[in-house]
Formats: C-alpha cells, sequence, structure tokens
C-alpha cells in the first residue's frame, strides 16, 4: 500500500497492468513517465473527483469497494480508520473505461510526437496540450498537396471511396481535414506497424479515418475532431471492412459501437449493423449490454434498436439479447422480422430495473420458431409473434404481464411462476400437463 496516495485503493495490480499498456504505446521515455508518474496519480487520485476532492457519488470508474475474506489484510486495516471528524475513511476501485483510454491514447500521441518536451504537467495540462497540438497540425496541413500519398483500394457507385493513405503530407492533410491527429501517423505506416484508412465523398473530402493493425484489426475508427463517424456512413464502413476481412480491436469496438445504436461488434468480432440484419447468419448472434444512446430516437426519450430490417431471418446458433443501463430511458427493442427462425435457443433479458415500470421490453416477430428452449424468464415483452412455435422448453418470469401469444405451440415443458396463475391468460394450444408452477 502506498502511504503517499490520498484514495485508498484496492486493485492497484489491476490498473498498473492498464498503466503498462498505456506506457508500451508511448514511443520515448518522457511519454512512458507521463504516464507512470503523473497519470497513475491523477487517476488515483482526482479521477471523477469534485472541487472539494471527494469522489462523485454514482461514478462509474471510482467505486466503493467491497472487501471479503480474501481481500489483503492491509485493505482491512484501511476500512477500520477514520478522519479528523470520525467518519470511516472509504476503500475504492478504479475502472478504466473505453472513453479514458481513448482519451489517455491522444495524449500520448501527442507525446509520441513531441519528444522534446521534458514534462506535460498534469491532467488538465496535457488535455490542454493535445488540444492546441492538433490545432496547430489543423492550420499547418490545411493545404497541403497529398499527390502521391495514397491509394484508392474501394470506390462506390454514388461517387464515394475508400483510399489507404501512406505519404507524410497525405496524412498531414488527413489530419488537418478531419482535426485529429493522423499527421503524426507516418514513422508508425512507413514501420508497416498500422495502415490508415479514408472514406472520401466525390469531391475528396474525407469523413471517416481508420487506423489497421498488420493482423487487419481496427484499433480506431475516427470521424471530425475524433468524434464518432456519422451513422449514415455505417453501410459503406461495413461494406468496406467484409471487403478487405477488417475486424474489430477493442479500440475500434468503443468508436464503431458510438455511431449507432443498432451497430454491433460479435464475439467473433464481425461488425455487424442488426438494423438491416436479414437471410442467414451462420453462428450465435450475442448482443450483450444493448444500450441505446440518447442522441438518436426521434418520440422524446423513446429509442428502439432493431434487430432485422422486417424481412425473414434465420439464426442457425443461438440468439440471445441483453439489454442493460440506460437508466432514464424507455424503449422496446424491436426484433423486426415478418418470420424469424432460430435453430438454437432464445435468451432475452432485461438488466435494468427500470422494466419494473414497463419502460424497457422487446418487441417479436410476427412468426417465430426455435428449434431448442426459450427463456425470456428476465424480460418483458411488448409485443408477442401471432404464431410461436418452440421445439424444446418455454420459460417466462413475474415480469410478464396480460397474455401469452394467441397460438404457442410447445414441445416441451411451459414454465410458469405461480404468483401469475391469476393474471395470465394461457392460450388453449397450451395443455395443462405441460404447465409446470414455479
Amino acid at each position: 500500500m502506498e502511504l503517499l496516495l490520498e484514495r485508498n485503493i484496492l486493485n492497484l495490480n489491476e490498473l498498473d497492468v492498464e498503466l503498462d499498456n498505456f506506457a508500451d504505446y508511448a514511443q520515448n521515455r518522457n511519454g512512458k513517465i507521463w504516464v507512470k508518474k503523473t497519470l497513475r496519480k491523477w487517476i488515483i487520485n482526482k479521477m471523477d473527483a469534485g472541487p472539494d476532492g471527494k469522489t462523485r457519488r454514482g461514478s462509474s470508474r471510482v467505486r466503493p469497494a467491497k472487501l471479503d475474506a480474501n481481500s489483503p489484510d492491509w485493505a482491512h486495516e484501511a476500512a477500520k480508520r477514520k478522519d479528523e471528524e470520525g467518519n470511516r475513511i472509504p476503500l475504492y476501485t478504479v475502472h478504466i473505461d473505453d472513453a479514458l483510454r481513448d482519451e489517455v491514447r491522444h495524449i500520448i500521441d501527442y507525446l509520441n510526437a513531441n519528444p522534446q518536451f521534458d514534462r506535460v504537467g498534469d491532467m488538465e495540462q496535457a488535455r490542454n496540450a493535445a488540444k492546441n497540438w492538433i490545432r496547430e497540425l489543423v492550420a499547418q496541413g490545411g493545404q497541403i498537396s497529398e499527390e502521391g500519398g495514397i491509394e484508392v483500394v474501394h470506390t462506390f457507385t454514388d461517387g464515394y471511396f475508400w483510399v489507404k493513405v501512406f505519404g507524410k503530407d497525405a496524412l498531414k492533410r488527413e489530419g488537418a481535414k478531419m482535426g485529429h491527429c493522423v499527421g503524426s501517423y507516418y514513422d508508425k505506416c512507413m514501420e508497416g506497424a498500422i495502415k490508415i484508412y479514408s472514406l472520401r465523398s466525390r469531391n475528396n473530402d474525407p469523413h471517416i479515418t481508420i487506423e489497421v493493425t498488420q493482423k487487419n484489426e481496427v484499433v480506431q475508427a475516427k470521424g471530425h475532431s475524433n468524434k464518432p463517424p456519422l451513422a449514415k456512413y455505417l453501410p459503406k464502413l461495413l461494406e468496406f471492412f467484409s471487403i478487405e476481412k477488417i475486424y474489430a480491436g477493442s479500440g475500434g469496438v468503443y468508436d464503431i459501437e458510438r455511431m449507432s445504436p443498432n451497430v454491433r461488434v460479435l464475439r467473433s468480432k464481425r461488425i455487424i449493423d442488426t438494423a438491416f440484419l436479414h437471410g442467414t447468419f451462420d453462428e450465435d448472434l450475442v448482443l450483450d449490454g444493448v444500450q441505446p444512446k440518447k442522441d438518436y430516437g426521434d418520440k422524446g426519450d423513446l429509442i428502439v434498436p432493431k434487430l432485422g430490417d422486417g424481412r425473414a431471418l434465420h439464426i442457425e446458433g443461438d440468439l440471445e439479447i441483453n439489454t442493460a443501463g440506460a437508466e432514464k430511458h424507455r424503449y422496446v427493442f424491436n426484433v423486426n422480422s415478418d418470420d424469424m427462425t432460430i435453430d438454437g435457443h432464445l435468451l432475452l433479458s432485461n438488466k435494468s430495473a427500470y422494466v419494473a415500470s414497463g419502460g424497457q421490453a422487446f418487441k417479436l416477430p410476427k412468426k417465430l420458431v426455435v428449434k431448442q428452449n426459450v427463456d425470456i424468464s428476465g424480460a418483458s415483452i411488448h409485443k408477442w409473434p401471432e404464431l410461436m412455435i418452440v421445439h424444446g422448453d418455454f420459460e417466462i418470469g413475474k415480469r410478464m404481464k396480460g397474455e401469452l401469444p394467441k397460438v404457442l405451440k410447445v414441445q416441451g415443458t411451459v414454465f410458469i411462476p405461480k404468483r401469475l396463475k391469476r393474471k395470465l391468460v394461457v392460450p388453449k394450444t397450451v395443455s395443462k400437463d405441460q404447465i409446470e408452477w414455479y
């Protein structure tokens, strides 16, 4: 335990692993020192702290620690200590989220490009220095010619096209036009460590910049001023990734999933826009932590993420959808298909307590065939299919209200909570012998 630190942090070992990854990204000694000392001190002492130095309540990055028998002795001793006013001194765990990783990478890009600076100072000074550096890059590169520094790699019928950007001046122009730091990536491109691609419109203006590793993994995908690319460019992004066999790395997942509430990066690293999914999907489809974003939706806080575009959809594996977070939103997850067949299991769950008021629910397709089990015990259903056929067992939970599908054919057992015995209308297509009350 480090006595000089103001906050008691339980998971310092986990934090140091994250910091080691940041330090590896830094290309010079000053950058590594800033990560190991300045950034570390800021995370432990000041991240998500208010003007009074106290940790903000409800922070997702600095959370009260929970001790158990496996916690170290020093943590149990620290939890007993009190301040001068007799209050217990809190013990925390810190968590590095994707937003902070993105911000730190941006600052390290600045430090990599400016090794002459002995030190940047605290986190706020580092942020300002990186912002000023971007402004300088934009001012320097606006009128630079990129002739000979790009290669067209894919074209679309509407005049848009993807280019590979590799020339020094071409990278400066890309960074200047987009308002980010890709102009400093020339050395990494020449070493073959990364590839830079840019989506251009008919007049050669850039709209998306992506960084790809030697293994064809997306490290980052940026729109103007390091913001997420606009959702309208998603089809062009997905088509390009499919042709070039590009997959999503950790940083790429964060950028790409911020483009739209419907885009998801699967466990296989495939990137899909679930709103336009149809035909046959040849693996398990797991949408974990579907969380609508406040920027989308035109009905106040009613936001509708989608799976499918209305046409038939055949999933050869399992379909699992877990909604999460978004406590302040009411929304319906729309499984939008006239005819859906699932060869595996169907698993639906709402991880938010907000479903208790009917705020989050699922709308299921008109016809649904599931060839194994259905478990919707943790979900609320907004609209049932007109016809639902289940070859295995069918389980619902206590959140269910009203009626089940009018035509429900189940070959296995139907599991229903006892508390719903007088509230739920069970269709005549389900025999009493099939029902097990629990």
